[in-house]
């Protein structure tokens, strides 16, 4: 399991912390949601090891995270960050295959490459290892950086037990390809990955997590399972916008509507309007 208990970051007199708690257990996805600069990268680093806490601490599998070394970490656990720049003209595969370093005890082979086409598949970009990384579209990066941590974990360790860290995973990506990536991350889940996942769409975090923490100003505001979490008063609370919370039509979990005008947008002066300086869909803002 990866637990944070009570921690706290301060950068000066600003906490971008405060006494935040969570728990990843094998075999469950743990979504994190909030508004901007409510602290989610800022709790995602801490539970990297990017990031050390000012008050708090962090463990993983019941040992403080400090004291594992960083290629035993590696093959225990990977990580994919918001954005991972990459301007050398390697192949997607070679991309790929980089995850596997933490495992390696000389050059990579057979076996590696093997574990790294598995992981491009999964990915859905099997087509493009023979790419030049630089030469792809921001989404299709994303996609390689996914495969490249999922090559990273995709053979389990002696225990069973991995996890699998992603911020903001489904950021620059379509329709097709955000589903694809979280069902990806539900099927190691399934197979004893514990999953975190940033995420700033509430209702993929709805249908794909079996918990959900939601930040406001650095500060937990509440945790538990999406039908719990996801109320029109918490979202209120956590966004400052109105929504309507309605049962998904074919799944069994919340579906998130919300309601025109609700984001309390400042109303503008009519002279303005005239002006053109504002566009008409702001009248009744």
């Amino acid at each position: 399991m990866i637990e944070a208990e009570e921690v706290s970051v301060h950068i000066g007199q600003k906490a971008l912390l405060n006494r935040v708690s969570i728990h990843v257990r094998p075999g469950e996805i743990v979504a994190v949601v909030g508004p901007n600069g409510s602290g989610k990268t800022t709790l995602f680093r801490v539970l990297c090891g990017d990031l050390s806490p000012s008050m708090g601490a962090v463990w993983l599998e019941g040992r403080p995270l400090e004291d594992w070394a960083s290629t035993e970490q590696a093959r225990k656990r990977a990580v994919l960050p918001q954005t991972a720049t990459l301007n050398f003209p390697f192949t997607v595969l070679e991309v790929a295959v980089m995850g596997r370093m933490p495992h390696l005890e000389g050059t990579e082979g057979f076996k590696d490459y093997a574990i790294a086409r598995v992981g491009l598949a999964m990915a859905g970009v099997g087509d493009l290892e023979d790419r030049i990384y630089p030469t792809l579209s921001g989404g299709e990066q994303q996609r390689v950086q996914f495969a490249r941590v999922l090559t990273q974990i995709g053979e389990q360790p002696p225990d069973g037990r991995r996890y699998l860290l992603l911020d903001e995973p489904t950021s620059n990506l379509d329709l097709a390809h955000q589903h694809r990536i979280l069902a990806t991350a539900r099927d190691f889940a399934c197979e004893a990955t514990g999953v975190l996942a940033v995420l700033h769409d509430l209702n993929l975090a709805a249908q794909y997590a079996d918990r959900v923490l939601v930040l406001k100003e650095g500060e937990e505001l509440i945790t538990g399972g999406p039908a719990d979490v996801f109320t029109e008063g918490v979202i209120e609370q956590a966004f400052d916008v109105r929504v309507q919370v309605i049962p998904h039509p074919t799944l069994k979990c919340p579906l998130i509507v919300p309601l025109p005008d609700s984001c309390g947008k400042p109303s503008v002066p009519d002279e303005k309007r005239r002006d053109g300086l504002v566009p008409m869909s702001t009248r009744n803002a």
